[in-house]
């Protein structure tokens, strides 16, 4: 017997090849689709930094045959939503739809996938709106640090490039129309591209509908880009970088690591659950010491996120600025006696299990969860039934699998911290820590250009 019913997936495939996977929910007449392109930020590493961001944004912002103003109205007309986002491994277009109106929503989205126009003035604008996200985010301390460790602990690797998509000011900057529709040639296409509906239809009716929109749609006859995932990261060594930001009262401490394991690899669970024991929630040990106890941060939370590629452990910490180095020194020390002097307690094994175990449902209330538990899936190559599955995999681990996931993965050695805060205040207290310690100035982002 499971602990969770999760809906039936149904598969088919276009007549151009496109995969359709389809969870059927008859609850409410309405349902969610997204367009999946096997793109993504990673993407960036073999064109311009900044670039999958700024092309999926220009995409409704004009097609050849309606412009952004009528496409607006087209999509409030039908009760429609069409929105596109980026992640590190994709580049996706999500269509929120009634299901009787499905065909011509279907149509819009369509016309705005192939065809976007990427006039010179929407692109000026746009790339203004995105110079001036990326000031606002250079202004940011966590967002700064997050950053930094990202391109330090990756290298050349594609995952090198900034989580928030937004390239480099020089890189965004110089992106031209001209450069995002050689992008869009380059990875809209659909022998990249995936669909997945969550919703009130049956593949019978989704299939023709489909069709109709995707199936005449031919791959161009260049090869489909391949992103090097393989490329080798730099070997983890202790180290700290510390961002000198005069007169900042707090420090924020960004740290992590690349592992030696892949997204698509086998039973991450005894990993995952070993990093909540550490600082996956608000009862973790990271987040009950250094906030609950020593009263030196609002939160401490750590992370082992799960791209297709090597997966990164990372964690996050604004602490008060004169309680940086000791900062440090308690992550190390929890890091360290993890397992080997203080092991896994009964009741955070019950926690980080049956507390999971107990969320499951919630996972899975919307037509959107469901359609991102299904991408998730067929992302990372799992079995439909999955999430059906995790509560048996949680109750079989137990506290050695999860402890010796702990002390494999998730050790003090090899840390890289990147550290931004006041200099003259944080870097005294960084000596007596016995790793090497590097300081770089502030660089904020200049101010976006307005063209006219």
């Amino acid at each position: 017997m499971t602990d969770l019913d999760f809906p039936e997936v149904e598969r088919a495939r276009l007549s151009n090849g496109i995969a359709v996977a389809l969870a059927r929910r008859t609850a409410i007449p309405k349902l969610i689709l997204s367009l999946d392109f096997n793109a993504g930020i990673a993407g960036d590493v073999s064109d311009t930094p900044g670039t999958q961001l700024m092309m999926m944004a220009m995409l409704d912002e004009g097609t050849a045959n309606l412009n952004a103003t009528q496409i607006a109205k087209a999509q409030e007309r039908l009760g429609a939503s069409i929105a596109m986002s980026v992640n590190q491994d994709s580049s996706r277009v999500t269509l929120t739809a009634l299901s009787d109106n499905l065909g011509p929503s279907l149509s819009l989205m369509s016309d705005i996938v192939r065809k976007p126009a990427f006039a010179e003035a929407e692109v000026t604008r746009v790339k203004a709106q995105k110079l001036a996200q990326l000031a606002q985010t250079l202004a940011q301390p966590r967002a700064l640090a997050s950053r930094e460790l990202a391109s330090l602990i990756y290298g050349d690797h594609p995952y090198a490039q900034a989580s928030d998509g937004l390239g480099t000011a020089e890189s965004l900057g110089g992106l031209t129309a001209q450069d995002l529709r050689a992008a869009h040639a380059k990875w809209l296409r659909p022998d990249l591209a995936r669909i997945t509906v969550s919703g009130n239809i049956d593949m019978p009716e989704l299939l023709p509908l489909l069709e109709r929109a995707f199936g005449d749609w031919q791959p161009p006859e260049t090869p489909a880009p391949v992103k090097q995932l393989g490329t080798a990261v730099p070997e983890a060594k202790p180290r700290i970088v510390l961002i000198d930001r005069p007169g900042s009262p707090q420090s924020v401490i960004a740290a992590g690591r690349v592992l030696p394991v892949n997204g698509t690899d086998r039973d991450p669970e005894a990993l995952e659950l070993a990093n909540e024991v550490l600082g996956g929630g608000f009862l973790s040990r990271f987040n009950s010491d250094l906030r609950e106890e020593k009263g030196w941060s609002y939160g401490v939370y750590s992370a082992v996120r799960q791209p297709v590629g090597p997966r990164p452990f990372t964690l996050s910490a604004p602490v008060q600025a004169d309680r940086t180095g000791d900062a440090i020194a308690a992550i190390r020390e929890i890091l360290g006696a993890f397992p080997s002097s203080e092991p896994l307690s009964a009741e955070e094994l019950n926690r980080v299990v049956d507390g999971n175990i107990r969320g499951f449902p919630g996972r899975i209330e919307t037509n959107a969860s469901v359609l991102f538990a299904i991408l998730d899936n067929d992302l990372l190559g799992r079995p439909d039934d999955y999430y059906e599955t995790l509560a048996d995999r949680y109750r079989a681990l137990g506290a050695e699998k999860i402890e010796a996931a702990a002390a494999r993965y998730l050790r003090a050695d090899g840390l890289t911290y990147v550290v931004v805060g006041d200099a003259k205040i944080v870097e005294p207290q960084l000596e007596s820590l016995g790793i090497p310690v590097e300081i770089r100035a502030h660089q904020k982002s200049p101010p976006p250009i307005f063209e006219h």
